[in-house]
């Protein structure tokens, strides 16, 4: 390799190693530089997003005054369902809960009734009880 480093002029030599740093450049913007500022920008968004969705539920009232977080709470326990995990995440309420198969299925659909919309629902069998994930849009 030495020797056909030799073999090129200075003129040569120049601007390869131009060349290499420009290379150079140009892969670490776009390699490095380009991700972090989408990656930026991307959280920036998610937690506005989360802040949004933190003040509507706060905002939402039901005409006893109550919360949306307050009202699940509450209609979990009229409806004998455990709630396990109440939780903003990503912009969307999360929710954790179990019981009986039979409460748990009339819980979700008096939700449902309730106006309340989900974008993901995943029902699972644990024992002698049901454990339900779901993801609420929100509005």
């Amino acid at each position: 390799m030495r020797g056909y480093w030799q073999q090129r002029s200075v003129r040569e030599r120049r601007g390869l190693q131009g060349l290499g740093i420009f290379l150079a450049v140009v892969i670490g913007y776009v390699g490095a530089w380009l991700p972090a500022r989408e990656y930026l920008a991307q959280v920036r968004i998610e937690h506005q997003q989360q802040l949004h969705l933190q003040h509507a539920l706060a905002a939402i009232d039901h005409p006893g005054g109550m919360p949306l977080a307050d009202r699940l709470r509450e209609s979990a326990e009229r409806g004998n369902v455990t709630l396990r995990e109440l939780t903003v995440e990503s912009g969307r309420l999360r929710l954790l809960a179990s019981g009986e198969a039979l409460a748990l299925l009339r819980w979700l659909a008096t939700l449902e009734h309730m106006g309340n919309r989900w974008q993901s629902l995943e029902i699972l069998r644990q024992e002698d009880e049901l454990v339900v994930r779901l993801r609420m849009a929100d509005g």
